[in-house]
């Protein structure tokens, strides 16, 4: 053979294999590079659901919870004209919660609140019954069948919008009520970046397993 040098096929399907694999890292690397945030992004985007408000509903509910942004996105979308009414839910607090004023229900919170930014006494429901958002969808179910009402846009906080969604649709099967989920902020202004927020991190968190527990329990279908 002389000077020749002989390079086994095998050697030569190795290092063809390893420039693939290389190519492909560099390639993985450069898309997060530029995508990262939008990769980042992913699990609380999975969370987030807007149908829109629509429009001519019976009802804007306001479900229960700590965060200022959900009555004040119901206050927006009552000044729009969306529905006459806001039915605010919620039961009693736990003792021991004196910021909350022990004894008070989540309901009549919101609904003092609205009250006091211009919402009238009489457009405002109050349902003082639940503890967990599947229990608030049964005891808005039940008004609203009672009530004869059609149409009803749910609003919730942004990470909370796919449980309220699946357990709604799932309580309010055969009621003949449409139903509508307007989240109480965009998802670029109430989750994107969520990764960086200890709040966000452990509300997304929190909610992946709400979502196995609800999904146990038959909540969600």
């Amino acid at each position: 053979c002389g000077g020749w040098t002989v390079i086994r096929p095998g050697v030569v399907m190795k290092g063809a294999r390893r420039f693939k694999l290389a190519l492909v890292a560099v390639a993985a690397v450069i898309f997060l590079l530029v995508y990262h945030r939008a990769v980042f992004d992913l699990p609380a985007r999975a969370l987030f659901v807007d149908t829109g408000p629509g429009t001519g509903n019976d009802a804007i509910v306001c479900l229960s919870g700590a965060e200022t942004e959900r009555v004040e996105h119901c206050l927006e979308l009552y000044r729009k004209g969306l529905a006459g009414v806001v039915v605010v839910t919620g039961g009693g607090l736990e003792k021991g919660l004196v910021f909350y004023r022990e004894g008070r229900s989540l309901a009549s919170i919101s609904r003092d609140w609205l009250s006091s930014h211009g919402v009238p006494e009489g457009s405002i429901t109050t349902i003082e019954e639940g503890t967990s958002t599947y229990e608030e969808a049964l005891a808005v179910r039940e008004f609203a069948v009672a009530k004869g009402l059609k149409s009803i846009v749910v609003v919730s906080s942004p990470y909370h919008m796919r449980r309220v969604s699946l357990v709604f649709r799932n309580v309010f099967g055969g009621s003949g009520v449409s139903l509508g989920f307007s989240p109480a902020r965009p998802f670029d202004e109430g989750l994107s970046g969520w990764w960086k927020e200890e709040g966000l991190v452990a509300n997304v968190c929190l909610e992946y397993m709400k979502l196995i527990v609800y999904a146990a329990k038959g909540y969600l279908f």
